[in-house]
Order: C-alpha cells, then sequence, then structure tokens
C-alpha cells in the first residue's frame, strides 16, 4: 500500500501501538476508491473491518423509529476511523457509514487484531477513544461558541 512516506500515517495515534501491530496492520490495510453513495458499515451488521477515510466525504446515519435513517453527521477529516464498535462484542456496527462522496478509504481486518495479544485490542481501543474524546472537545468548544455568538460558532 502507499499512502505516503510510512503507512501508519493514515492512522491517527498509530505511534502509540505497539510495533508489531503497527506492522500487522500496515500488512493487512487496503486501499479502496469507492464511489458516491457507497455503504461502508451497515447498522446491525457484523463489523469485519476499521475503515478509514482518507479523502472524500463519508456520512453517518442514524435510525429514527417512524422516520427511518437520516444524515446525522458527515465529514471530510483525513483519518476519521469508523467501525470500532467491532472491538467488543457483539461486535456490530451501531451506524450505518456510507461515502456521501467519492471516497479514498483503507480497511483494516479486525480479525487479526482480535486474534492477537490481549494488550493489542487494548491498545487500539485506547488510540480510538483519545480520537473520540478529541473530536468531543472539539465539538464542544465549537458549540459553546455558537451559544455565546462567538465567531466560532458562526457557520454552526
Amino acid at each position: 500500500m502507499d499512502l505516503g512516506p510510512s503507512s501508519a500515517d493514515w492512522l491517527p495515534g498509530a505511534s502509540a501501538l505497539p510495533t508489531a501491530l503497527v506492522r500487522l496492520i500496515e500488512e493487512r490495510a487496503t486501499v479502496h476508491d469507492v464511489a458516491a453513495g457507497t455503504v461502508l458499515l451497515r447498522r446491525r451488521a457484523v463489523v469485519a473491518d476499521l475503515v478509514v477515510l482518507v479523502s472524500g466525504r463519508v456520512a453517518t446515519l442514524a435510525d429514527f423509529t417512524g422516520i427511518g435513517e437520516l444524515i446525522v453527521e458527515t465529514t471530510e477529516e483525513p483519518g476519521r476511523i469508523f467501525g470500532w464498535s467491532g472491538l467488543h462484542a457483539p461486535g456490530r456496527a451501531t451506524a450505518t457509514v456510507r461515502a456521501d462522496a467519492d471516497c479514498q478509504i483503507v480497511t483494516v481486518p479486525l480479525a487479526p487484531v482480535l486474534d492477537g495479544p490481549p494488550r493489542w485490542t487494548a491498545a487500539l481501543c485506547a488510540v480510538l477513544a483519545g480520537a473520540v474524546a478529541d473530536r468531543t472537545r472539539d465539538l464542544q468548544m465549537r458549540w459553546s461558541g455558537a451559544r455565546r455568538g462567538g465567531q466560532d460558532g458562526d457557520d454552526a
């Protein structure tokens, strides 16, 4: 796979992972060009791969009773990871994720990680939790600026 000087650069937090795990991820990772409208993860389906956005735009859809699936988020952020619910039981997607525009993604099979030493799963979970925490903090800052009428929330 050729995604730049170090192929682990596409995975945020890779430097915090055990070296053997990073090597395994690099070996098993596959780059895909996907067309707009392609479903990357379907809600309630078993998650077999992490999906990392390299370029393009991805939409996350949640199911609302009586209404159906609605887009709750779109992102163009390179390095966004989807499918982390596959790291814990029952290993099913909690939302539908689809390409909202043509995208390039990287998929990483979860089986080798889950079948490896328990510390691998723990380390990957820690990296993903850190990414979610960073995103949550960014959203809180943006929303608090919007409530105050600050410039941070002007585009919200």
